[in-house]
């Protein structure tokens, strides 16, 4: 199907261009609007875009769909969509449609109705006097004499054989026309009923078709209907979605204001009775109540008591608004106390009624017999129990813990100084802080002051430097170069410079106004001469001879130590690893580096149980190192990082070989003693 119709319309209608792939080359619609320009449906063509853009294809899809909709020519949204987005078996179902309206159409479009009949009427007249002029006539007896007398001239009509014969022989061609006429009848009566099915046909076909747009016009009406509700429902539901989160965001809102006016109602609340909680507790201030005292920090005892108080009191929250938990944390904690008041009264009932027995037990004993030494000796030993028994009841009627802090009187007031000293020396503590902070703003601000003053001199010296240079002329003008050097010269250190210091860069430009107009220190000379005539070439000779010779000032070239020297550095690029790698060559010192020393290792690695005896037979250097190497290697295998001691055994290693080379070699080579060890931070 796809080849008949690109044969249709590469070969038929010759499009402008080739049309290679359906689907894609009529995606735009151009190519359509130019089938229907080559039939005359669309003069203006110049209106469609070539691109394959979508706004493109959808202004061409427009302009097609208003084009079709004048032919009557169906050409809903969906066929639009879909030739849009490439698909084949809606294109090819399109061109075909299009291909048959085509072909069902005339081929010449008069332009009016007269001119219509005027055109039909003229072959019509042409043909039927052709048609009488040159058809014989039906009737046979007529078409006889025509002939015959066609045949023959009519002056030998009279008395000629021929004529006689042809008289007597005429029922032969009158039963030849006879059958003629009947089988022109026969093929007209065919061409007849052949007119009228393909007649038929056409009109179902076109019936077929209206039918088959009307169904496809109410397909697309009832799509849109359908879509138009399915939006509706779409609408309805966010729209619920939305009144239901509006709904929950209130609700909670409202939630929020209820806690707030709560968390309010249990603050006051809290605060009003703050005075009867602590009454409750024992904790208040004023009444009978004894005054609470601070536990001495010295002794054992005191501080378990004063950690379990601590915790005790931590285990409290006194929060408004928890009173619930509060009040049950007050009930337990008072049952507690009555549980523990109760029992200490059970056992001093119980003291009491045992000390009550003993005393008993000893006047019987007395009583009952015995020397007069036994009795005295009972009589001293109930004295003492009698006079025990006022001791022993003294102790529960005076509070043991007041007697407690009664006795640590003196560690109380200790511990009260040590708090108030305390108090003092953190306040020493924060002045240190605060004079820490203004000194390092001092710093800041000197720095400030040092940029400024290294830049300036920094511009002096380059225009010291022009003068040296320029001490061949015997007229120096130093207002260009003043302008060139001293004023066009970068900042060296910008870093501190741009942190604040507006006083500084005022006295800076104030110092470069006196400079240019020659006031304050750079007024002229004392005798009025000025630096143009004033003899300068002794003083700039001498400038030149002076910095000629600060090469040997400035030498930093040192000598090399006598003993092994061990060096620890530290780099971060290629660039820095060259230049440790030159500073090592230069001062006769062993580059030492772990991957470099790690690849060493793998390179004189040896099998010692292959080798046997000859491991002895190998350098120092060779068997201390090469030892490492099956571990790297099983290592590198098993993608297995190197352990740090197994690094640090390495570099041990390395650096004991050097010691004893540097040892070996120090009598024939003392140059040659030291190593340099490159980014090794273990």
């Amino acid at each position: 199907m796809s080849a008949l119709l690109l044969r249709w319309l590469n070969d038929e209608l010759k499009l402008h261009h080739k049309v290679e792939v359906l689907e894609r080359d009529a995606s735009n619609g151009y190519i359509i609007a130019e089938v229907l320009h080559l039939q005359g449906l669309e003069p203006h063509l110049e209106r469609y875009e070539t691109s394959s853009t979508t706004a493109a294809k959808i202004h061409n899809m427009e302009l097609l769909g208003q084009k079709f909709e004048g032919l009557c020519v169906p050409f809903p949204v969906n066929t639009r969509r879909a030739i849009m987005m490439e698909e084949r078996s809606a294109v090819l179902q399109f061109l075909l449609q299009l291909k048959d309206f085509l072909r069902r159409r005339p081929k010449g479009r008069p332009d009016t109705a007269k001119a219509k009949s005027l055109a039909i009427e003229e072959p019509t007249k042409a043909t039927s006097s052709a048609t009488k002029s040159d058809l014989p006539p039906r009737d046979v007896e007529e078409r006889f004499i025509a002939t015959t007398t066609k045949k023959f001239h009519p002056k030998e009509v009279r008395f000629h054989k021929g004529v006689d014969m042809a008289v007597y022989l005429r029922k032969f061609e009158q039963a030849q026309w006879n059958a003629e006429n009947e089988l022109d009848d026969l093929h007209q009566q065919a061409k007849a009923d052949k007119s009228a099915n393909s007649a038929a046909g056409y009109a179902a076909a076109r019936a077929h078709l209206q039918e088959k747009a009307k169904f496809m016009r109410d397909w697309d009406r009832e799509h849109h209907e359908k879509w138009q509700q399915t939006q509706r429902r779409y609408l309805a539901a966010e729209r619920d979605d939305l009144r239901l989160e509006l709904a929950l965001e209130a609700r909670r809102q409202i939630y929020a204001e209820a806690k707030l006016a709560e968390s309010q109602q249990d603050a006051a609340v809290g605060v009003v009775e703050f005075e009867k909680n602590m009454n409750r507790l024992g904790l208040a201030s004023g009444g009978a109540e004894q005054a609470l005292h601070a536990i001495p920090a010295s002794d054992a005892g005191s501080l378990a008591h004063f950690r379990s108080l601590e915790k005790r009191v931590d285990d409290l929250d006194f929060r408004p608004s928890n009173n619930v938990k509060m009040m049950k944390e007050l009930r337990k904690r008072r049952k507690a106390q009555l549980a523990a008041e109760k029992d200490r009264r059970m056992r001093r009932q119980k003291a009491l009624a045992d000390q009550k027995k003993s005393i008993e037990a000893h006047e019987t004993g007395r009583l009952q017999g015995g020397d007069n030494q036994n009795s005295i000796h009972l009589t001293d030993a109930d004295a003492a129990k009698a006079l025990e028994v006022p001791e022993e009841s003294g102790p529960l009627v005076v509070d043991p813990r007041q007697k407690y802090l009664d006795d640590k009187r003196e560690e109380l007031e200790e511990n009260y100084a040590r708090l108030r000293e305390s108090g003092s020396m953190r306040r020493e503590e924060d002045m240190k802080v605060l004079e820490e902070l203004r000194s390092a703003t001092r710093k800041k601000e000197q720095l400030r002051k040092w940029d400024v003053c290294s830049d300036a001199l920094d511009g002096l010296i380059s225009l010291a430097l022009a003068v040296v240079s320029s001490s061949d002329r015997d007229v120096l003008d130093i207002t260009p170069l003043k302008k060139q050097l001293f004023l066009q010269v970068a900042p060296s250190k910008p870093s501190h410079c741009d942190q604040g210091g507006q006083e500084l860069r005022y006295e800076l430009e104030v110092s470069i106004q006196n400079f240019l107009s020659g006031s304050e220190v750079w007024a002229t000379l004392p005798l009025q001469s000025r630096l143009t005539t004033f003899d300068v070439k002794p003083d700039i000779q001498a400038l030149a001879d002076s910095w000629g010779q600060q090469g040997a000032a400035l030498d930093t070239s040192w000598s090399f130590p006598p003993s092994f020297v061990f060096l620890s550095v530290f780099t971060e690029d290629e660039s820095g690893v060259e230049l440790a790698q030159r500073v090592s060559t230069e001062h006769h010192l062993a580059f030492l580096q772990l991957d470099l020393l790690v690849d060493e290792c793998v390179k004189l690695s040896y099998d010692p149980q292959k080798l046997g005896d000859q491991v002895a037979a190998l350098s120092d250097r060779e068997r201390e190192l090469g030892a490492f190497g099956s571990k790297i290697s099983a290592l590198r295998q098993k993608n297995t990082p190197i352990p740090d001691t197994m690094a640090v055994d390495i570099v041990a290693k390395a650096v004991s070989l050097c010691r004893r080379e540097a040892a070996i070699d120090g009598a024939s080579n003392p140059s040659v003693g030291g190593c340099m060890l490159h980014n090794f931070p273990r």
